[in-house]
C-alpha cells in the first residue's frame, strides 16, 4: 500500500485536495463501492476566507463584506466557494474592475 504524505503544502493544493475529497468516492473496492461519497463536515469560514484570499493573491482583490458574503454562501464548502468567486470575479471584470465588491457577490447564486 502507498501513502502520500504532504508534509507542507501550499494553499492551491490544499484547496485541491479539498475540492477533490468533496466529490470523491470513498473507497473503489468494486462496482457496488462506486457510488459511496464520502460527506465531507463543512470547512469553518476562517478557513474558506484564508483559501479565497490565498488563491486570489496577485490578481484580485475582495473587499472584507464581499469575503463574508462569498463564504456565507458557500455554506462550508470549497467547491460551492469556488463556483461563487468566479462568478463574482467575472461580474468584476464585466465591470472593468480587480477589486471584488458586495455587489459582485450579491447576484450570485449557489446551488444546493
Amino acid at each position: 500500500m502507498r501513502r502520500l504524505v504532504l508534509a507542507s503544502v501550499g494553499p492551491y493544493a490544499r484547496l485541491r485536495l479539498a475540492l477533490a475529497a468533496e466529490d470523491t468516492p470513498a473507497c473503489l473496492q468494486g462496482l457496488n463501492d462506486a457510488l459511496a461519497v464520502v460527506q465531507l463536515p463543512p470547512l469553518p469560514a476562517p478557513e474558506l476566507e484564508r483559501l479565497l484570499l490565498a488563491s486570489a493573491k496577485g490578481a484580485y482583490e475582495w473587499d472584507a463584506d464581499a469575503t463574508r458574503g462569498a463564504v456565507a454562501l458557500s455554506q462550508g464548502r470549497p467547491g460551492r466557494l469556488r463556483e461563487i468567486a468566479e462568478k463574482a470575479v467575472a461580474n468584476a471584470r464585466r465591470g472593468g474592475r480587480i477589486r471584488i465588491a458586495r455587489t459582485d457577490v450579491s447576484p450570485v447564486r449557489s446551488a444546493p
